[in-house]
């Protein structure tokens, strides 16, 4: 996830740390603080304020429970336990509102995002006996919906939806040639591994890597991939 900044990293003379939950990391940094079993990176930074006595003001908070709160998918993901809603529970004690943050972020739609969920969803693909299904934002849809990529947001988990659905991929077309992937499963299906394969990685259920190929090649690479595969169920 740090590729981006990558060089501009490695040039740094400065210390580096890195704080992660994801299983698969780039190694850019001089120390890292690891905690796979964490539910969201903010569950680390919350735990190392406290081990540091590192007083936590409503704004600290505030930045906490959102980062908390988007990464287990507000508290419905498996990855979301007893201490996840422990330490929601004190950042509430601590001034945060969880509704006023619900309705910011996510009763807050611009017309152009709703207009780009439409268009995406009407042009789903589903493969594989419908267990497979195919999410693609071309260049042409964000411009006929006036949609930006941070648009796409949350939009791939629309596709779990589908009962029969139980790995989802969401391909967004940022550039000529530059497809970014998203992978989300809903049962034992590891998209970490699968994202892997094309040099990125992520979570057992939720990953991503990028394409350097166009949108269409990126999604026969991808059906290629994940056709017949096998599905245990949890």
């Amino acid at each position: 996830q740090l590729e981006p900044v990558g060089d501009w990293l490695k040039a740094s003379d400065k210390p580096k740390v890195v704080m992660d939950h994801h299983v698969t990391r780039d190694e850019l940094a001089d120390a890292y603080l690891i905690d796979e079993g964490a539910p969201a990176a903010c569950a680390i930074l919350y735990d190392w304020a406290h081990a540091t006595n590192i007083e936590l003001d409503s704004v600290a908070a505030r930045a906490l429970y959102v980062g908390l709160a988007t990464d287990t998918g507000w508290f419905r993901f498996s990855n979301c336990g007893a201490r996840t809603l422990e330490i929601a529970a004190d950042l509430v004690r601590r001034g945060v509102v969880p509704h006023a943050i619900y309705d910011r972020l996510f009763q807050s739609e611009s017309t152009a995002r709703i207009r780009l969920l439409g268009a995406v969803l009407d042009a789903m693909e589903v493969h594989d006996g419908e267990r497979l299904a195919i999410l693609a934002v071309t260049k042409d849809i964000f411009t006929r919906t006036g949609a930006t990529p941070a648009d796409t947001e949350d939009l791939i988990n629309q596709a779990l939806r589908v009962r029969s659905v139980d790995v989802a991929v969401l391909l967004s077309e940022h550039e000529p040639g530059l497809t970014k992937a998203s992978f989300r499963s809903k049962n034992a299906v590891d998209v970490a591994a699968i994202a892997s394969d094309f040099g990125g990685g992520g979570h057992a259920k939720a990953a991503g890597a990028r394409f350097a190929a166009s949108i269409d090649d990126a999604k026969r690479q991808v059906i290629a991939r994940l056709t017949g595969i096998e599905r245990p169920r949890e």
